[in-house]
């Protein structure tokens, strides 16, 4: 098989010599950083303008060079329009970027574009459950519209992640049995990508802030200034906080 879901890539018993990514989100860098620490010349494709665009830009930066330094190539802002396969087997994409059309070839193709719940086939609709934007809707308790019903993890609103849907099942569990408890803010859950170096994050970060144009104040530790990471040769990276300028509240922090 020459053309693989994120599935597919985990369960491969030969490295490629090379391979076509289709996703610069976070499972197509995930993968796209093993394989080419594997010696697989990468070549990922992304629509944005950038890769990993819930995170801030100054932490895909690092995590962008250090992928080009092990022979990783991305091209942005780059939209897929078709592949053929060769005689040896090999794929050729032919990719549209700044209104000119480019091809690339390579030994596999990977679709990373990212995953949705799988709910074809839950008689969502016999049911009756209220859906939006494909999810279920729930509530603070996460109530479905049918009081009897919940509803946690990937099939519902915010980050498919699996301590998330944990945390969701033990509070509908605690709400069934009678304790006054609700889900708070899932964007202050963290989640982190498993790049290299990684990068680990919770609330917001700073391009959002100044998107939101909060009132905000910084703080930010480089990892290069740590004895730790000086002795194991792991410098790229640094800990930022962002805080209320005026309550102190702490809204964000970004580990790279």
């Amino acid at each position: 098989i020459n053309i693989l879901n994120s599935t597919d890539l985990l369960s491969m018993q030969e490295i490629p010599s090379s391979m076509i990514i289709l996703g610069g989100g976070i499972i197509g860098m995930e993968l796209g950083n093993v394989y080419a620490a594997l010696d697989c010349k990468v070549t990922v494709i992304e629509m944005l303008e950038r890769i990993l665009t819930n995170y801030e830009k100054e932490a895909t930066d690092i995590v962008l060079k250090n992928f080009q330094s092990m022979g990783g190539i991305v091209h942005n802002q780059a939209k897929a329009l078709s592949y053929t396969q060769n005689p040896d087997q090999s794929i050729t994409l032919t990719y549209q970027k700044n209104g000119q059309e480019h091809q690339i070839s390579a030994e596999k193709l990977a679709v990373a574009v990212g995953r949705k719940p799988n709910v074809e086939n839950m008689n969502i609709e016999v049911l009756g459950l209220e859906m939006k934007h494909n999810r279920v809707v729930v509530d603070t308790k996460l109530r479905t519209n049918l009081p009897h019903i919940y509803a946690v993890g990937d099939l519902i609103d915010g980050p498919m992640l699996a301590h998330k849907a944990s945390a969701e099942g033990v509070l509908v569990a605690e709400v069934i049995a009678g304790q006054n408890v609700s889900r708070e803010d899932f964007h202050v859950i963290t989640d982190v990508v498993y790049t290299k170096p990684e990068i680990a994050s919770a609330g917001i970060n700073e391009d959002q802030a100044k998107e939101q144009n909060l009132n905000y104040k910084a703080g930010k530790f480089p990892l290069k200034a740590l004895g730790r990471a000086a002795t194991t040769n792991e410098q790229l990276g640094y800990v930022k906080y962002i805080a209320d300028q005026e309550t102190n509240k702490i809204l964000g922090v970004t580990i790279v």
